[in-house]
């Protein structure tokens, strides 16, 4: 919306791949505060901001607002990340614009996005399979993180034609499982959306637990991430800009899912691991 110099702090600049914010920071005009129980009250103070928003957990301790107010700073926790829907999270761009009066451009943004992304959808109504996908990423040896159920990724795969292999956990975040029980759940599942950035090959993947290369996913070659085109390390562009562009990012489902409904299309965040 053309806002950037309105922003003068970000939790942490390592995750953002967007060019005109680095060069920002470099040059002194954005300032890292940290986020859930690393960030600094003192930094947010300093940088005498108007508005502060923050990451709202469902668990209490992980929310930094209360403190904040404590100290007179206005912080605002959101929550998109509870949304249901890929569109749904792109709505909050709606949520920002009432701070800057730029309501009408918000809605210029998101209506024919929202209407693209919703044409997209009608192409997957009818095809003849749909193919179980696992999401996540072992953390550690006993423990699978994955989207809830309810999650707007697991409604992202469903509009793309597949099937979320994690059918009865209501959540509509991040959640971390029993690694034995996700990988019984999971293991038969054609397909795996990895997002475990640490690791861009299937060799680095299957590093990370010994039971990485017994997934189905690794016998058929669907392994896909969403870092492609990433210009630096772990700042893949998925991360901070595929929300602006919700039909993008079901384009490059589709694609990965059902390649014979967009046969000249190449994906802009998914990549196929070697």
């Amino acid at each position: 919306m053309g806002l950037l110099e309105s922003l003068i702090g970000v939790s942490s600049i390592n995750s953002i791949s967007h060019p005109d914010v680095i060069e920002r920071h470099r040059q002194g005009q954005i300032s890292e505060v940290g986020s859930g129980l690393h960030s600094s009250v003192e930094v947010a103070m300093a940088t005498d901001t108007e508005l502060l928003f923050t990451f709202y957990s469902a668990w209490p301790n992980y929310n930094t607002h209360p403190k904040l107010w404590e100290v007179g700073i206005r912080a605002l926790p959101t929550a998109d990340h509870f949304e249901q829907t890929v569109l749904g999270r792109t709505e909050w761009i709606k949520f920002l614009a009432l701070f800057f009066n730029r309501e009408r451009q918000a809605n210029e943004i998101f209506a024919p996005a929202a209407e693209r992304y919703e044409q997209l959808k009608t192409i997957t109504q009818s095809v003849s399979s749909r193919p179980e996908v696992l999401v996540g990423w072992p953390s550690g040896r006993d423990i699978w993180n994955l989207n809830g159920a309810r999650n707007f990724f697991a409604a992202l795969i469903a509009d793309a034609g597949g099937r979320y292999f994690w059918k009865d956990e209501l959540s509509y975040s991040l959640i971390p499982v029993n690694l034995e029980r996700a990988f019984d759940e999971q293991r038969e599942a054609r397909f795996y959306i990895s997002r475990s950035f640490s690791a861009n090959t299937r060799a680095g993947l299957a590093s990370l637990n010994p039971v990485m290369p017994n997934l189905r996913s690794f016998a058929t070659n669907q392994i896909w991430s969403p870092d492609k085109n990433t210009k630096t390390h772990r700042r893949p562009p998925w991360q901070d800009q595929s929300l602006d562009y919700p039909d993008v990012v079901l384009k490059d489902m589709i694609a990965a899912l059902h390649p014979e409904l967009l046969p000249r299309y190449e994906p802009y965040y998914l990549r196929k691991l070697d």
